[in-house]
């Protein structure tokens, strides 16, 4: 397991300083272990967040590089035609 400590500080409106962590647990897929990992953050009232899998993450990373790259051609011909 991994655990970093952070900086970052979070005040409530109370303005009273705020501690937080962040965990990061990766297990294979059992429902088992994925039971016991949720009970354990409903006890400490956490928040679980599911990573989607590997593809899609790749194929978001290619939309998003593609549409990057589309406004990278639109920004390039604008000043282009502005200079002429």
């Amino acid at each position: 397991m991994f655990k970093q400590e952070f900086d970052d500080e979070l005040y409530e409106a109370s303005e009273k300083r705020v501690s937080r962590s962040v965990y990061i647990i990766v297990y294979w897929e059992g429902a088992h272990i994925k039971n016991k990992i949720e009970r354990i953050c409903d006890s400490f009232q956490g928040q679980r967040f599911e990573l989607p899998a590997m593809q899609e993450i790749q194929d978001q990373m290619n939309k998003t590089k593609e549409g990057i790259s589309g406004a990278k051609n639109v920004w390039m011909e604008t000043k282009k035609q502005l200079r002429d």
